[in-house]
């Protein structure tokens, strides 16, 4: 009798989380269902405003309409909606005259931490270190590597049976046994030079949160420069500094080819293929703010 009772008293009680699970589960449902139908009320109304402002501003026979940055950065949001992806990049093309350089430039690779640059998926940091700095490296996200775990770690790198990360940190106690490793390691080597290699936690988290976020973009002379400068879901003047402050670091490196660059076209765009350029005057905004820098 009382294992019958048992046992119907478990039934209900799943009868009873299955209830509520469906509870949760349509909750869930008719907010996404609402969250979305607001989504595509504003991709319509911001539509809309893009194509009044082409129309009625530029002229319907507009070759290659021309728009203020904060309409760019709205449409930018409501196109994105359809699917929406809160870490959608914003991406800057950058269209530079270099006619007038007195110097041979090459093709160089740059990487930059924006002050705005938490967007995006983060980039694989290897740790190699022991004991506490370990302990924070791998809370800080890293994939960290102890020292017996190296020679094997190394082995299945060459062998590529792991994928190698975008950047390796190194304690100060480790350097020297990651150096022997540099034929492998190849430039991602850790070197006190390249201020890769810590004795603190501290300064080693703070080295790790950085490189994360790092964005890469390459200066060649006859190609337009594309950087993301920001995500959908980052507000305008977060964006407006994240750029300000990548033009003004192309500005310095092509500054040492002897003549000032100039910036004869920029655009905005985000990866579904939406890409809009910006008028005269936002332009000129933004080449105000990199002179004063």
């Amino acid at each position: 009798m009382a294992s019958s009772l048992a046992g119907v008293g478990r039934r209900f009680s799943v009868m009873g989380r299955c209830f509520s699970s469906s509870i949760c589960l349509a909750a869930q449902k008719n907010r996404r269902e609402s969250e979305s139908a607001y989504k595509i009320q504003s991709y319509r109304g911001t539509k809309r405003a893009v194509l009044d402002y082409s129309e009625n501003l530029l002229g319907a026979t507009a070759i290659t309409p021309r728009y203020p940055y904060s309409l760019v950065m709205s449409a930018l949001r409501a196109y994105s909606v359809l699917p929406m992806s809160d870490e959608e990049p914003v991406c800057a093309v950058v269209h530079l005259d270099r006619s007038k350089e007195t110097k041979s430039s090459k093709d160089v690779a740059t990487t930059l931490s924006l002050p705005h640059g938490r967007f995006g998926d983060p980039l694989s940091i290897g740790v190699f270190a022991d004991g506490e700095l370990a302990d924070a490296a791998r809370n800080a996200g890293a994939v960290v590597i102890s020292s017996r775990e190296m020679s094997d770690y190394m082995r299945e790198l060459s062998e590529e049976e792991v994928e190698r990360c975008s950047a390796y940190l190194a304690t100060v106690d480790l350097v020297n046994q990651v150096r022997a490793h540099a034929r492998i390691l190849r430039d991602l080597t850790p070197t006190a030079k390249k201020k890769l290699v810590f004795h603190m936690s501290v300064d080693l988290v703070q080295k790790i949160d950085e490189l994360k976020y790092l964005r890469s973009y390459q200066l060649r002379k006859d190609h337009p420069v594309s950087f993301a400068v920001g995500s959908v879901t980052h507000t305008d003047d977060q964006v407006r500094e994240n750029l300000t402050f990548f033009l003004t670091n192309i500005r310095r490196q092509l500054s040492e080819y002897g003549a000032e660059p100039k910036i004869k076209k920029l655009f905005l765009k985000t990866g579904n293929g939406c890409t809009y350029r910006l008028d005269d005057e936002s332009l000129d905004s933004f080449l105000e703010l990199i002179t004063s820098e």
